[in-house]
């Protein structure tokens, strides 16, 4: 994939201006790696763009994570959710699949005076050798081949107390997830909000260790 072209943006977010380094042309970004017969692995850069879920991600997740917490998010596309719960005080560590998206991500904290952990990391091996109290997973599902490492994942590294959240805006990939939670030691609860910027839901899986009693 050539260089990625970024320009500067200012988000608003709960009333506080951000800044963050985007690409110019997310869609031509996309389709141009779907054109390529994808890349390496079969991998299209979808974490160029910032999607409806995110949104709904950033104005829920403050009232969800209501004091400080050693989190995951798993798919970190702009650092733009990271760079938000930074900010509130949690301690984050993002990953990606993709280096570039890393990149980006750990230049948009630093541009926004936050600091966090970034890593490269393909969710179909063990990462970390310890635990998270809180696993963030927002628009990551967009293939059927990622369910199972997304699940196997929340399994290792999901402390006993904890929770994993995954934003989904209703993708087909959704009910095959909740029927692979069924076989695992996992239990979950699902519900739905409304998006913030066009019509239509987001639904949100809440993940927990054990089988519900």
């Amino acid at each position: 994939m050539p260089p990625i072209e970024l320009t500067e943006t200012t988000r608003r977010i709960a009333d506080k201006p951000f800044t963050f380094l985007t690409p110019k042309d997310p869609d031509t970004i996309i389709e141009e790696a779907i054109m390529e017969e994808l890349d390496r692995d079969e991998f299209i850069p979808y974490w160029v763009d910032h999607w409806p879920s995110a949104d709904v991600a950033l104005r829920e997740l403050p009232a969800l994570l209501k004091k400080p917490t050693h989190l995951c998010e798993l798919g970190a596309g702009l650092g733009i959710l990271a760079t938000y719960l930074a900010y509130l005080g949690h301690r984050v560590v993002a990953t990606d699949y993709a280096p570039e998206s890393c990149r980006v991500t750990q230049q948009n904290m630093e541009k926004n005076r936050v600091s966090g952990h970034v890593v490269a990391c393909d969710w179909r091996h063990s990462c970390f050798a310890h635990t998270f109290d809180a696993i963030i997973g927002v628009d990551i599902l967009y293939e059927a081949r990622w369910i199972s490492p997304v699940l196997q994942f929340i399994q290792r590294h999901l402390s006993p107390q904890g929770r994993a959240y995954i934003f989904d805006p209703g993708r087909p990939q959704l009910k095959a997830v909740e029927q692979t939670l069924q076989g695992l030691d996992l239990r979950y609860t699902r519900s739905s909000y409304a998006k913030t910027t066009s019509p239509g839901e987001v639904f949100l899986l809440t993940i927990q260790q054990g089988k519900t009693p």
